[in-house]
């Protein structure tokens, strides 16, 4: 495997973790004590980085 390809693995495990706990944050009565529009933001966020992560997902298939 190259080293950049590792970098990739590397970079989509380190972004589960990130989308597993905004998911977690996001679910927790803790996101209640920000405002509506910051929880919307992080919605986005969440969006975003999912995104991304589908994206990294079809890059080490192509690789694999």
């Amino acid at each position: 495997m190259n080293e950049w390809q590792q970098r990739v693995i590397t970079e989509h495990a380190e972004l589960k973790v990130r989308i597993e706990k905004l998911t977690a944050f996001l679910e927790s009565t803790a996101s209640s004590a920000l405002s509506v529009m910051e929880q919307h933001r992080l919605i986005a966020q969440l969006t975003y980085m999912k995104g991304y992560e589908a994206i990294l997902n079809e890059r080490i298939g192509a690789f694999m």
